[in-house]
């Protein structure tokens, strides 16, 4: 003898609404869902079918009775329109971080679990019972995979407060330092962290570095001097002391604007003179040229590379560089930007280096740019020189 299915209510009722609703017809649903009996879906239609329903009818008794069945179904009109305004109001948040995906590349899988842990604080606060496993079933995720997530995000905090007191200590000396070099330095400490990770990094912690271009005419390239051609342009460099480029640059003081030249091995990227004066006038250049010839092993030969202003055409420079041997060049007519290997020394002291704000004298302003230049040569990591230093690279 088989032995009698027992079907609970509610599996009684969703048969029959298949059946009514033309899903299935009776032997179609019959056989979906092995029923055994050739009467018992009949039972279940007259028992829970329309058909029964409208047969039945409500007998109201008394006033109070009929009073209360129309406070019900004002209630049940009030909970109908409010659970209408709850599905929109869920549609229109759902859509809003649909768009939020799409146009700011937010990823759900990162902050779901710090949601939850708000539903949750949330939950406590209007004092009502809460379990982990519906809050996180509500997000799609399972109780274990909260605490999986909770256990990542607790160890990538502890992971980025490490990252970002690194960068912290970096910045100490080079408060400019870019996310690149950051990241090459951080390695060398044995902190590996991806460039997109530290850059979302910085910019959630206020950290990243901001370029703004500073240019005030230091060039006047109208004189009567002798220019130069340019022999830099397609130039290929196989060594240090091939070729110095040299330009000025302002510094700003509450005294008054000073002017500070400056003279690169073009090869190795270091500064090999500078010097700091009140005027433009070509002595501060030309004891910057002295700086850069004493540190030269040799001179013969050596090119010389400038915009035409006429600090670098007047007499007294060219005949320094022609009695020392060495090759004059120059940038094309009307090109400032030319001299772009000198330009962006200048904008590495100024964006990274702390010279481009406004210094209390002259005196503090000589002491800022001999710890700029330092750090520059012997501390500042350089992409173009593989991470290295124009120091290491001068002397390699």
């Amino acid at each position: 003898m088989k032995e009698k299915k027992l079907y609970s209510e509610a599996f009684k009722l969703k048969v029959v609404s298949e059946i009514e609703s033309g899903k299935f017809s009776k032997g179609e649903i019959r056989r979906v869902y092995e029923i055994t009996g050739s009467n018992t879906i009949y039972r279940w239609l007259c028992r829970y079918g329309k058909a029964s329903l409208i047969q039945k009818t409500v007998i109201v008794k008394t006033k109070n009775e009929s009073d209360k069945i129309k406070q019900l179904e004002k209630e049940k009109r009030e909970l109908e329109s409010a659970l209408a305004k709850t599905q929109f109001k869920l549609l229109a948040m759902e859509t809003l971080v649909e768009v939020a995906e799409a146009h700011y590349k937010i990823d759900k899988k990162k902050l779901w679990c710090a949601a939850a842990s708000q539903t949750r604080e949330k939950l406590r606060q209007m004092q009502k019972v809460s379990y982990m496993e519906e809050i996180a079933n509500a997000y799609g995720y399972s109780r274990q995979g909260y605490y999986k997530r909770l256990r990542y995000e607790v160890r990538r905090q502890k992971e980025e407060a490490g990252v970002l007191e690194a960068v912290r200590k970096e910045r100490e000396q080079l408060p400019r330092t870019g996310g690149r070099k950051l990241q090459h330095n951080l390695q060398g400490k044995g902190i590996v962290v991806g460039r997109d990770r530290l850059l979302s990094l910085l910019r959630q912690n206020d950290l990243l570095i901001t370029r703004k271009k500073n240019y005030r005419k230091t060039t006047n390239s109208n004189h009567g001097f002798q220019m130069y051609r340019n022999l830099v342009k397609d130039k290929e460099l196989t060594a240090p002391n091939q070729v110095l480029v040299s330009d000025i640059t302002y510094i700003h003081t509450l005294e008054r604007y000073c002017y500070l030249t400056l003279l690169m091995d073009l090869f190795s990227r270091k500064v090999m003179g500078y010097h700091l004066s009140r005027s433009l006038s070509v002595e501060g250049s030309l004891r910057a040229l002295h700086i850069a010839i004493r540190s030269l092993k040799h001179t013969k030969g050596v090119i010389h590379h400038s915009d035409r202003g006429v600090q670098y055409c007047c007499k007294d420079y060219t005949k320094l560089l022609k009695r020392r041997k060495m090759q004059i060049s120059m940038t094309e007519k009307d090109h400032v930007y030319k001299n772009a290997n000198a330009e962006r020394l200048n904008g590495i002291l100024k964006q990274e280096l702390m010279l481009g704000g406004t210094l209390p004298s002259l005196s503090v302003a000589k002491a800022v740019v001999r710890n700029a230049i330092d750090l520059y040569n012997n501390k500042r990591l350089h992409t173009a020189l593989n991470f290295r230093t124009p120091a290491e690279v001068h002397a390699a």
